[in-house]
């Protein structure tokens, strides 16, 4: 028996009605959920135990430091790990691989989680890159922005960083991302499908943005606002990888 017939095409790939609602059920496939609640809860725990020192009456010196702290780092071991599973989502959704984000086998290669997340952080920077140039100017030399030329900046990063982000992931390296030939390439061949995946992948990256709304409400809000962001935007890495594995002919391989 061939690799083929003990390891089948997954539906995921091939079903025609991509994109749509069923890729937001994807975290509940990926069975995401249980480390979701997990990392929202590592997110807004700092928000949490400061929201905890309010409500009591006198809390005791000596737990306000430690719980401050505790948060912090909870937090920032989250911000750690988050991007590097995004990308590793990503990966798998590329190859046309079911969706299986092992806690068991991320926890035994932390440091290419941490690469990844570092990588990751890097190509966002650098796809907005003339936008922070121009912002930083304007500070600088206190000139009057230009909002036209802004958004026009905004939007070249806004198409270049998700192409960016997919090379990187498929590839496991920064530098196809990081040359503007590498990335406009796939890009022009693959144009019509890629406007259209625009359009279904910044509203799942932006739409979290409306649930810090709830971040004032004590204890609930933090968690509900972090939960929504790692849904999302796993969400929006899995129609990344997808598009890939739609296109990759086009494409090519990296």
């Amino acid at each position: 028996m061939n690799e083929a017939e003990t390891n089948p095409p997954v539906a995921m790939v091939s079903d025609p009605r991509w994109p749509g609602i069923r890729n937001l059920k994807y975290p509940v496939r990926a069975k995401l959920l249980k480390p979701m609640v997990i990392g929202s809860l590592g997110l807004s725990l700092w928000q949490g135990l400061h929201s905890l020192i309010q409500y009591l009456s006198k809390p005791p010196e000596i737990i306000i430091g430690p719980a401050q702290v505790l948060g912090g780092m909870a937090g920032l071991i989250v911000l750690l790990i988050a991007p590097g599973i995004l990308v590793e989502i990503i990966s798998q959704a590329s190859k046309g691989k079911s969706p299986d984000i092992s806690s068991a086998g991320l926890a035994g290669r932390p440091g290419t989680i941490v690469k990844a997340t570092l990588k990751s952080s890097v190509i966002f920077i650098w796809s907005f890159l003339p936008l922070e140039i121009y912002l930083a100017l304007l500070v600088k030399n206190k000139a009057v922005p230009s909002y036209g030329l802004a958004l026009v900046l905004l939007s070249l990063g806004l198409i270049y960083f998700p192409m960016a982000l997919l090379l990187m992931a498929v590839s496991g390296k920064a530098m196809p991302s990081l040359l503007a030939s590498q990335v406009l390439e796939p890009m022009a061949k693959t144009a019509a499908g890629y406007a259209k995946f625009l359009v279904l992948f910044w509203p799942l990256l932006l739409l979290p943005m409306a649930g810090l709304q709830l971040w004032p409400i004590p204890f609930i809000g933090p968690w509900v606002s972090s939960f929504l962001f790692l849904y999302l935007w796993a969400c929006a890495m899995n129609l990344l990888g997808e598009f890939y594995f739609r296109t990759r002919e086009k494409i090519g391989k990296q």
